[in-house]
């Protein structure tokens, strides 16, 4: 009778050939997912003060330069001295680290009104939250134009 393919001394060479290449193989995907997907989320640039780009929030859309960042609803609530606008945002790169908006006002004619920053803690996982906190009027805000700049 045949002794089983492990018992013999050239099963056991190639078990650990076999073993051997698959850890390298995993070794290489794990460098490749750490480099071609984990790395690019952390790396979240900073505003560009003197080249901002802006655009009506809700009309913005997936915002690429942002790493898909994407505007989906807006909350606006009154205060007794500062009015607070909530916006959620849904993060499709899951971009990791902090980054500074800024958000415009203008009336129906395009005058500007007010302006406001913050800066927005992105995680990979939960709802993205940026609160804008502005004086003018509930009825402004709703009546106004906001524009996200980034």
């Amino acid at each position: 009778m045949k002794r089983p393919w492990l018992l013999t001394q050239q099963g056991q060479r190639t078990s650990m050939l076999i073993a051997s290449l698959l850890s390298v193989v995993a070794l290489l995907a794990l460098w490749i997912q750490l480099s071609f997907i984990e790395a690019p989320r952390y790396q979240v640039e900073p505003i560009d003060r003197t080249n901002l780009t802006d655009c009506i929030l809700m009309e913005c859309g997936r915002i690429e330069e942002l790493g898909g960042l994407e505007p989906e609803s807006i909350t606006v609530t009154q205060g007794e001295f500062v009015n607070t606008i909530r916006v959620e945002f849904v993060n499709h790169g899951r971009l990791v680290g902090n980054r500074e908006l800024w958000l415009e006002l203008r009336d129906s004619s395009g005058r500007w009104l007010e302006a406001g920053r913050t800066t927005v803690k992105l995680t990979p996982k939960g709802k993205t939250f940026a609160e804008f906190g502005f004086v003018q009027n509930v009825g402004a805000i709703e009546a106004g134009t906001l524009r996200l700049q980034y």
